[in-house]
């Protein structure tokens, strides 16, 4: 009885850190942290927004992605 109570304890175990290591739960917590980051920075800015407008802003911008740099020759460099 005690060694299937320690196999199910360590199968829980393994399989908590499995789901709490998969990409899309990692993604998930990345989210979490950057929208409370985002909703800090718009409380301590003074705006006149009210609670819901700065949690729905703060998970847009959570969610939104800066536009990649996009590569352009050098001024120099011969096209083809």
């Amino acid at each position: 009885m005690s060694r299937a109570i320690r196999i199910g304890v360590l199968v829980a175990g393994l399989g908590g850190t499995a789901v709490y290591t998969a990409p899309s739960c990692c993604r998930l917590i990345s989210s979490a942290r950057a929208a409370a980051n985002y909703l800090e920075d718009l409380n301590a800015a003074g705006t006149s927004l009210n609670p819901v407008e700065r949690i729905v802003f703060s998970l847009v911008l959570a969610n939104s992605q800066t536009p990649q740099a996009q590569a352009q020759p050098a001024a120099g460099a011969k096209r083809i």
